[in-house]
C-alpha cells in the first residue's frame, strides 16, 4: 500500500490560530446534507466554540481533516440545535437494513 501524502493538522492552544488560518472576510455560505455535516463532524481536526466576538455570531467551528486547508464551517447555536433537533425528532421506531450477498442490493426500511 502506498503511503498518501500527511497533512499536519492546525494546532492552536486556544483556538486562536482559526483567525489566522482563514481569511474571514471571504465567508460564504454552503448548503450542506446532514449526514455531509455528520461526516464533517466525525472527522473533524478542530471543533471549538466561538463566542464574545464583534463579527462572528456565537457558535461552533468546525473544520475537517479533509478539507481544513480549504474551509472553516460555522453553525450558529440555533442552526446546530436545529440540525440536531432534526435527527433526534425524525420518529423511526423500526429500522431494519439488509444485504443481498450475491446480487450486492442494500434494502433500507424505515419506520
Amino acid at each position: 500500500m502506498r503511503q498518501r501524502e500527511f497533512r499536519q493538522p492546525f494546532i492552536g492552544r486556544s483556538g486562536g490560530h482559526a483567525f489566522q488560518n482563514y481569511d474571514f472576510e471571504k465567508a460564504d455560505t454552503k448548503h450542506l446534507k446532514i449526514s455531509e455535516v455528520a461526516n464533517e463532524i466525525i472527522h473533524s481536526s478542530q471543533m471549538m466554540f466561538v463566542h464574545n466576538e464583534e463579527t462572528i455570531p456565537t457558535g461552533l467551528f468546525i473544520a475537517s481533516d479533509r478539507y481544513q486547508r480549504d474551509r472553516l464551517l460555522h453553525f450558529t447555536i440555533e442552526e446546530f440545535s436545529a440540525m440536531v433537533k432534526l435527527v433526534l425528532d425524525d420518529c423511526v421506531t423500526l429500522a431494519t437494513d439488509h444485504w443481498d450477498w450475491e446480487t450486492g442490493k442494500v434494502d433500507a426500511r424505515r419506520e
